[in-house]
């Protein structure tokens, strides 16, 4: 992955302050700010930590304030942003900002050119900042540590409560404001002075947060200053964690460098899908919660490790990149989770304490198997670990379990209420579903159809009784899921039926219905349903939840959390959906090169994004209207997975 950034490009300040990097740590814990390093986001922070036996995500260390001093001249390296003031003269020095395998800024001062890098140790809860000056100029460094220490959904400010001292180390010092939270560790390759001055910094402004209509003030504890003389060493390497470092700093920054350019996989791919590779591994971590098993990030910054976000995406993640077992590891974590046929939405601290709220993670967790079975071609494995599990889901399915799910004498299933939404579609506002999708859901029951079919395969290779009763049933799905959803009026899909409604709206749910492995759909039913998603729905970026001539259209993605909220599956464009997308129509059509013209436009778009919101990944969501600007998550596991997943369902790169 390589994304440049110079003044020969005519980079802007808008520009350097809208554009995100991110580092992660395998744990669940990352780094993240804009490319000024001025944090706009409640969410941005150097050393944001997934901490054993606590929720959510804290925000230990917020940012450092670096200084080069020359003489009397003090030059910033990073930006910071008050109410009536920007703080910017990081931007006037700063000649290049680039990403390889981590962030690097290039900053040119009179005989001096000094370069700054920031690195996550993997499966650390660290950060490393590598500080590296060239030219005949003697100056200095000047380093102040800001800390927030509070949870990465809340806000800091100054008071009382805040513990004020360091503890001197042989090579550094440790930082315990508050009790509850562990100790931060400095430690550096060179000799420094630190200066005990605690300030407090008030009134640090985040625009983002005051975009999204959310509280964007805040303020930082600095215990004291920290100062390298760059003299006989030329290159510093600074370390901030919740552990002491044991190895030298250069050599961990080394092994760390060396890891990152050996898992990078690089057999029969293009340069896309390298940087989607490379992006992937920075969602699948080690859960700390559950007995540190393999998990996947939902997104960054704010989403955690969710179970219909991790089935859809580790199929994308792991399959395509040589990583079957870790693949493995994570259906084999989910089916011990399973409960009343359910797989969980996300985990708690035990299997009480997991959230059970979906009616379709349970299928997509047998998509993710399936996906498995049909890549490693290993139905034995599939036999071993997932068939009790599997099949616990049916008998649930069948008989009925939490949330009104339960098939019906039609052979569909039927889940929720009005009051409760169960699908991906899950947006609430003031406590009600934005978009109550409840009884016959399309997208369910194609799912559900999927898994019948096989089970069905599954069974008949074990021999096992159920085969029978699989088969039978399959027959009565596949004619009322004709009957139920086919909407003759509109030539497509319905997305929902219940007792109340047959809802025509027309979304991209149906899609899965012809993209799934099994479909129950005929081929003119099929070619329809393809033929209106891509006329209403297909957008550079991914498919809209909502046609543009429907009423209750929002094309544009802004405001407070409410309107949001309104908008989010109202015309927002989700890129995950393209991977189904691109499923269907190979169905539908044997010519590759008329798949190939339809979303050549998508890829070519979305590699240019690639370099405008979050560097080197994919967005959660974009506007539905155009220039459909990105928003939502800088980084989202299954827009990444299912648009890498696609590149191979149309043999790109081979």
């Amino acid at each position: 992955m390589h994304f440049l950034y110079s003044r020969d490009s005519r980079w802007s300040l808008e520009k350097a302050l809208s554009t995100e990097w991110l580092e992660t740590n395998g744990l669940g814990g990352y780094a993240s700010s804009t490319t000024l390093n001025c944090n706009t986001r409640k969410y941005h922070g150097l050393l944001v930590s997934k901490l054993e036996g606590l929720p959510d995500k804290y925000v230990l260390l917020n940012k450092v304030e670096d200084i080069l001093v020359q003489g009397a001249k003090e030059s910033f390296l990073t930006t910071h942003l008050y109410p009536d003031f920007l703080q910017s003269d990081s931007f006037t020095n700063l000649a290049e900002f680039k990403v390889t395998t981590h962030p690097i800024w290039n900053f040119k001062f009179p005989e001096v050119v000094l370069t700054k890098e920031i690195l996550m140790p993997h499966e650390e809860n660290a950060i490393l900042l590598k500080y590296t000056a060239s030219g005949n100029s003697e100056c200095s460094l000047s380093l102040r540590p800001l800390f927030s220490y509070r949870n990465f959904h809340g806000l800091q400010r100054e008071n009382s409560s805040l513990a004020f001292g360091v503890e001197s180390l042989p090579d550094g010092f440790s930082f315990a404001p508050y009790p509850g939270l562990p100790k931060t560790f400095f430690q550096a390759n060179a000799k420094f002075n630190f200066l005990p001055k605690p300030l407090w910094y008030c009134n640090f402004l985040y625009a983002r947060e005051r975009e999204r209509g959310y509280d964007y003030a805040e303020d930082l504890f600095s215990p004291g200053l920290i100062v390298f003389e760059f003299k006989n060493t030329r290159e510093i390497i600074f370390s901030c964690g919740v552990a002491r470092q044991k190895n030298e700093l250069s050599t961990k920054w080394r092994q760390e460098l060396d890891r990152r350019i050996t898992d990078i996989p690089k057999k029969n791919i293009n340069e896309f899908q390298d940087q989607l590779h490379q992006a992937g591994q920075s969602f699948i971590a080690t859960n700390i919660i559950n007995k540190r098993s393999p998990a996947i990030v939902a997104g960054y910054h704010w989403f955690l490790e969710w179970g219909r976000d991790a089935m859809i995406s580790v199929p994308g993640l792991t399959l395509y990149s040589g990583q079957e077992d870790i693949c493995l590891a994570i259906l084999k974590t989910f089916a011990s989770q399973e409960s009343l046929g359910l797989i969980p939405n996300y985990f708690g601290t035990t299997k009480e304490t997991n959230a059970y709220n979906t009616v379709d993670a349970s299928l997509w967790f047998v998509w993710a198997v399936q996906q498995y079975c049909l890549k490693t071609k290993n139905i034995k494995e599939v036999a071993t670990y997932f068939w009790t599990t599997i099949k616990n889901i049916f008998k649930y399915y069948r008989e009925g379990t939490l949330y009104n799910i339960k098939m019906q004498a039609n052979g569909l299933l039927y889940a929720g209420s009005r009051e409760v939404n169960l699908t991906w579609m899950d947006a609430v506002v003031n406590g009600q579903p934005v978009t109550p999708r409840y009884g016959y859901q399309v997208e369910i029951n194609a799912l559900w159809f999927n898994m019948l079919s096989f089970m069905a395969e599954v069974a008949a290779w074990l021999k096992d009784p159920i085969a029978e009763e699989l088969r039978q049933l399959l027959l009565l799905v596949q004619t009322s899921f004709r009957e139920t959803f086919w909407c003759k009026e509109k030539g497509y899909l319905y997305d929902f039926v219940n007792a109340e409604e047959k809802n025509s709206l027309l979304r991209p749910n149906q899609i899965f219905a012809v993209s799934l492995p099994y479909s129950p759909l005929l081929i003119k039913t099929a070619v329809d349903v393809v033929s209106a998603v891509k006329e209403n729905l297909l957008t550079p970026y991914g498919l809209r939840t909502l046609a543009k001539n429907e009423a209750g259209y929002i094309g544009s993605y802004q405001g407070e959390q409410n309107k949001r909220d309104g908008a989010y599956h109202n015309g927002t464009v989700w890129p995950w959906l393209l991977g189904h997308f691109v499923e269907a129509m190979l169905k539908v059509t044997s010519d590759r090169r008329k798949v190939l013209a339809v979303i050549n436009p998508c890829l070519e778009a979305l590699q240019r994004h690639l370099a405008e919101y979050g560097i080197g990944s994919i967005a959660e969501i974009f506007s539905g209207d155009e220039p459909h600007y990105p928003d939502g998550c800088i980084s989202q596991a299954w827009s990444v997975a299912e648009v890498l997943r696609l590149t191979y369902l149309l043999n790109i790169g081979k």
